[in-house]
């Protein structure tokens, strides 16, 4: 992907989204512009720059708090390029600064080609449930020693500030089913104040949130009258009413896992 505008905003005075791609240019004219030629005749040098690009399958992310975002990231070689290409990623926001507890993790880390070969890797931009950040730029970086540059590619990230825990009724059990990214009681998922709270069913039967601490009960006073039921593809969302810890699962159908119960704090 080339993208002069993201690079720029980046600070990396970038000609697009691959640095050092220039192409190598042909044999150098003379001023009539007839071309010139070595002392045998023959033209300029065509022996070929090996080259690395850097592509992604995606111009922007738009996300929330608490995701893990994968992207497609496709390595191409030409002008005879064969090797290994190292890939790293960084996020950052409007200043330049890294956003703290993002990140960016490749499966796999390096990719290695064949003479102009293409090949593939998945990063996963992660973010975190905490508030430290709602719009920032990743940059994903293919490096190797045959290149004459570093290849880059840019992608605009926007935030949501809210964060969705997925919760079903299991059809076999009639219980609840939580998953694994909802945190539990010794290790709950870190909110900050100000961020909305989504339960979101994604089963096929009715369910009802219990909850307490900062988030209101469904269905109950102050603040869950309003929705007393989350239907299937629904969501029960509240804002925190303070900072502090709260447990919740499902009221009904009725599955309270106790000390394994689903966890966040808001601080």
């Amino acid at each position: 992907m080339r993208t002069p505008f993201l690079a720029a905003a980046l600070g990396l005075g970038l000609a697009g989204c691959l640095v050092g791609d220039a192409r190598t240019p042909a044999a150098g004219g003379d001023d009539d512009g007839n071309g010139s030629q070595g002392s045998n005749g023959s033209n300029g040098s065509n022996n070929p720059t090996p080259k690395v690009d850097v592509t992604v399958d995606r111009t922007t992310v738009a996300s929330e708090l608490h995701t893990n975002n994968p992207i497609n990231v496709t390595v191409t070689g030409s002008g005879g390029f064969a090797g290994d290409v190292a890939l790293s990623g960084s996020i950052v926001d409007s200043t330049g600064t890294a956003i703290a507890g993002w990140a960016v993790d490749f499966n796999p880390a390096t990719v290695t080609l064949s003479a102009n070969g293409t090949g593939s890797s998945v990063a996963t931009l992660k973010i975190p449930g905490l508030n430290t950040g709602l719009a920032g730029m990743l940059k994903i970086t293919g490096a190797s020693a045959a290149t004459t540059g570093t290849n880059i590619a840019t992608i605009p990230v926007n935030v949501t500030n809210q964060v969705t825990f997925s919760v079903k009724v299991d059809n076999a059990t009639g219980k609840c089913v939580y998953t694994a990214d909802s945190g539990t009681v010794g290790t709950p998922v870190k909110l900050s104040l100000g961020t909305k709270v989504r339960f979101f069913n994604t089963g096929t039967a009715n369910l009802v949130i219990h909850s307490g601490g900062v988030i209101s009960h469904q269905g109950q006073a102050p603040n869950g009258l309003a929705d007393p039921v989350t239907e299937p593809n629904t969501a029960y969302e509240q804002m925190p009413t303070g900072t502090g810890a709260a447990t919740w699962y499902c009221h009904d159908p009725a599955t309270d896992l106790s000390a394994n119960d689903p966890r966040f704090t808001v601080q």
